[in-house]
């Protein structure tokens, strides 16, 4: 805010002590005339004869110190393992679940993210990870070069011929 001697000005010397006043007067936010006499206050600025020797510029570096200086980032959080996790949670006793494994995960990095990123974290890789059925075909001696197709899908294996006999014909591929 530009206006910070003149918002100062009205409200020391000019006696205004409303904030929505002063913003009306300024040409500003009333919620930024609240910030800047707080700041001022905050700042011991509290005598016209002090503001009045300094420029816009020190000013505003006094009433806002941590503005020219930037945040530093906070250290990167761990991400686990997301190979592992899917493959935890594809076990065949389905015990594990993704809050089970978030609880692992914390007790190794107790400042790693909380269960709603991780989980939003395991929906993303999900969907990077494209869907494949594997399927593996085996020849049957029986047939020939003709072979019988098995889907690994699932815990069971389900068999499909892959060749074509007539309806009235017993098919040789049986599923067991």
């Amino acid at each position: 805010m530009q206006k910070i001697k003149d918002v100062l000005r009205l409200h020391l010397l000019g006696g205004v002590d409303s904030c929505r006043q002063l913003a009306r007067a300024v040409g500003c936010g009333k919620s930024a005339v609240a910030d800047c006499l707080r700041r001022a206050k905050v700042a011991n600025l509290s005598s016209w004869f002090l503001i009045a020797e300094l420029d816009e510029a020190e000013l505003s570096r006094r009433l806002y110190p941590a503005a020219g200086v930037t945040p530093s980032r906070p250290a990167a959080r761990p991400l686990p393992d997301w190979t592992k996790v899917r493959e935890e949670l594809a076990r065949a006793d389905h015990q594990v679940t993704l809050a089970l494994l978030w609880e692992e995960y914390k007790g190794q990095h107790p400042n790693g993210y909380q269960y709603s990123q991780f989980a939003e974290l395991y929906r993303r890789f999900e969907k990077r990870l494209s869907v494949v059925l594997r399927s593996v075909r085996v020849p049957i001696p029986s047939l020939g070069r003709r072979s019988r197709k098995i889907c690994l899908l699932g815990s069971t294996a389900t068999y499909a011929c892959t060749s074509f006999f007539p309806a009235s014909a017993r098919s040789p591929c049986q599923t067991t």
